[in-house]
């Protein structure tokens, strides 16, 4: 009757353990389907920053074109004062308001 119990204790035991091991095959086998899932949204997370970051380095460069052309338009204004001044000798008061703006906006 002993050896009958222990052979069914084990017996038990044994069954316990291996239903361990399919519950662990199935999570296995879950998660194998659920990574390529987790792998698309980290990269989705990772396009979205490097698109964020592109989107600002955009933003300044829009900025510094703006610049240019302001400092382009000024530069054409200036070199009409310069042309009419040569060729009438006239608009020396225009060219000492330029002088007074560039000088303004430089320092």
């Amino acid at each position: 009757m002993m050896n009958n119990d222990i052979q069914i204790t084990i017996s038990t035991i044994l069954a316990l353990f291996g239903a361990l091991a399919v519950v662990a095959g199935g999570v296995k086998v879950i998660m194998q389907l659920c990574s390529p899932f987790r792998r698309l949204i980290e990269r989705i997370t990772e396009c979205e920053k490097r698109l964020d970051a592109h989107d600002t380095f955009l933003g300044n460069d829009k900025q510094e074109i703006t610049d240019i052309k302001e400092l382009t338009r000024e530069n054409m204004r200036v070199n009409l004062a310069l042309l009419n001044h040569f060729i009438d000798g006239n608009g020396v008061e225009k060219m000492k308001e330029l002088r007074e703006e560039i000088q303004d906006r430089i320092f």
